[in-house]
């Protein structure tokens, strides 16, 4: 609104400054997840609401404008607007509580060298011979290991699946005006644009006709990504497809002219006697973040053939993180009590010396506290020198096993 004063007897006006009114204005705040809204457990998404909302407060108690989400649910925004309060639609967010395996023994004590069964109870469960890296040395819910000559970790972790969420989109089926395309020669295809990875499962096709078609999908370049060749039956049918899809413009599906022209009592032209659509036509139609259905070679008042599209996101790995399984030597049986014996000097800061009056076939084995071993010499005399270059600080074990049995120091290194 505006106002214009003139006086009379002159020409001359002034004009005030534009007011601009709005009646109960529609502000319903929009989230927007920064990030993927199926997580893996410890992940977390950021959800943001509107920049210049007065007050905001979600509904998990949250008042900021963007808060980090860790957990399942569905987060609802209330912003204060002109008028009145008002809800945004809610956001889904999924967490995969994957959950690590179940080790029933952490130590397995054997009385002397010899495989050993390993078991565990979980979901997709991968043995490995180190927490971080390392080598798959089993799969399974057990593992049998080599013969165990020292004391060994071995680590197993497991792997939970989040399935994608499965999308509907498109014309759910033809709404009337509906035909058997048009001319013997026509052979429309659709045009889509893919926004983020994902599967075109299937489409649906309705035909009075059954007979061999070969469904193709070109991208826009004309080149041709994938195809499906199915035997289509009347009335109507879900054509599985399952095509991966990258993200992309005007990517098209469209039917085989050649596989169209040999229907059984078809018309022998190009036309796959499949059916359209021309009542209610609205493209595009969309699932926001995925992809979008944009429109056809022939004109935006028809819908051709493809109904229905079942499109789903990428499934969601989550690996756990690794259980240790130690596996260890009977004290009763294996320890032996060496005369003579020591580390010297113990802390130390680079080198240390063992002395022993057992060193014939003495192995020296030098691990971690998680069982990894980061060096290993024999002792060459009643004293022998270990260096310990780019070992770090920490506690370390340090094992001594020959065919009489073992010994087994803590070492600290400064």
């Amino acid at each position: 609104y505006g106002v214009r004063i003139t006086m009379n007897g002159n020409t001359c006006s002034a004009v005030s400054r534009t007011v601009y009114l709005q009646v109960a204005p529609d502000e319903t705040p929009t989230i927007v997840a920064n990030g993927d809204m199926v997580l893996c457990n410890g992940s977390s998404v950021e959800l943001a609401g509107p920049i210049d909302a007065l007050a905001y407060n979600w509904s998990n108690g949250e008042t900021s404008q963007t808060i980090e989400v860790t957990e399942s649910g569905s987060y609802v925004l209330t912003i204060q607007g002109a008028c009145q309060n008002w809800f945004s639609d809610p956001m889904d967010i999924t967490v995969v509580a994957e959950q690590a395996p179940v080790v029933p023994n952490s130590t397995v004590v054997i009385p002397a060298p010899q495989p050993v069964t390993l078991t565990a109870t979980g979901s997709n469960l991968t043995w490995y011979d180190a927490p971080t890296g390392g080598n798959v040395v089993g799969t399974g819910n057990s593992f049998v290991t080599p013969e165990i000559q020292i004391p060994t970790y071995y680590y197993v972790e497991g792997v939970d699946t989040a399935f994608g969420a499965l999308h509907d989109v498109g014309m759910m089926m033809p709404s009337g005006g509906n035909q058997y395309s048009g001319d013997n020669n026509t052979n429309a295809i659709t045009y889509f644009d893919v926004y983020a990875p994902c599967t075109l499962v299937s489409v649906r096709v309705y035909t009075d006709l059954p007979g061999v078609r070969n469904f193709q999908l070109f991208d826009d370049g004309g080149n041709l990504l994938n195809n499906t060749v199915v035997n289509v039956t009347p009335d109507s049918m879900d054509v599985v497809l399952n095509w991966d899809l990258t993200p992309g413009i005007n990517y098209y599906i469209g039917t085989d002219a050649s596989y169209n022209q040999v229907i059984p009592n078809g018309t022998g032209g190009a036309n796959p006697r499949l059916k359209r659509n021309s009542v209610g036509v609205s493209y595009p139609y969309t699932i926001d973040g995925t992809l979008s259905i944009t429109g056809n070679s022939i004109g935006s008042q028809y819908y051709y053939y493809f109904y229905d599209w079942k499109v789903q996101n990428p499934s969601l790995i989550c690996t756990t993180d690794r259980i240790p399984v130690f596996i260890d030597f009977a004290v009763s049986t294996n320890d032996v009590v060496w005369e003579g014996f020591s580390i010297f000097p113990n802390p130390s800061t680079g080198l240390v010396q063992i002395t022993s009056t057992e060193f014939q076939g003495t192995q020296v084995y030098v691990m971690d506290m998680m069982g990894r071993t980061l060096l290993t010499t024999e002792l060459t005399g009643q004293t022998t020198s270990l260096p310990l270059n780019g070992i770090s600080a920490g506690v370390y074990q340090v094992l001594l096993v020959n065919e009489k049995g073992k010994r087994v120091e803590k070492l600290l290194v400064k």
